[in-house]
């Protein structure tokens, strides 16, 4: 996903609201286990605080991994890997995340395909 301003203020603005933690984006991630209630996780990473807001969606269950949860997932610092490493964190990983998980033949199951963004604009 690229943010771009249309006009030079637009894009000072938009410049603005990023450097200022002001927009707000969304992830949908399956992850394993059974996850009972929204929450957040601040863990620090690289030396630096780190925070991740969560939501679960709905659970199914798997004959390999017992139970996934569709999750929502906020970032709300911006760090490497930030996502994958708080839910892992959580005892949660993120389903086909390599790094993380034992092997598995599912690829990794982050997405931004439907992203949203929030940030203030004028019309």
């Amino acid at each position: 996903l690229v943010l771009v301003g249309k006009t030079r203020r637009g894009a000072a603005q938009l410049s603005a609201q990023l450097a200022a933690r002001e927009v707000r984006k969304e992830y949908a991630a399956v992850v394993v286990g059974a996850v009972p209630r929204a929450g957040r996780v601040e863990l620090p990473l690289s030396g630096q605080a780190c925070a991740t807001a969560f939501e679960p969606l709905r659970a199914a269950r798997s004959v390999e991994h017992g139970t996934l949860t569709l999750m929502r997932l906020w970032p709300l610092t911006g760090r490497k890997h930030q996502l994958r490493r708080h839910m892992a964190a959580l005892g949660h990983p993120i389903l086909g995340d390599k790094s993380l998980n034992p092997p598995s033949p599912a690829r990794a199951c982050l997405s931004s395909a439907r992203p949203r963004l929030s940030f203030s604009h004028r019309v």
